[in-house]
């Protein structure tokens, strides 16, 4: 019974999503917090497109910044 959950556990597939992310405050710290968000979800292979009014130098595979005035 064991070996059914393994074959049907090692069987998943797993798809990356295209996420878009609203900043809606103009603020630098909420930035800093969505900073790891987006960063975590794109490690994770998802293509995370990021609307901010900061914009980070350093790229990041999978994580486009769009600056937002």
């Amino acid at each position: 019974m064991l070996w059914i959950f393994v074959i049907l556990g090692l069987s998943c597939e797993v798809f990356g999503a295209n996420i878009l992310v609203l900043e809606g405050l103009a603020s630098h710290s909420h930035h800093i917090f969505m900073r790891v968000v987006n960063e975590a979800l794109a490690a994770q292979g998802h293509n995370v497109t990021s609307i901010s009014a900061d914009v980070e130098t350093k790229p990041v595979a999978n994580l486009t910044y769009l600056h937002n005035d």
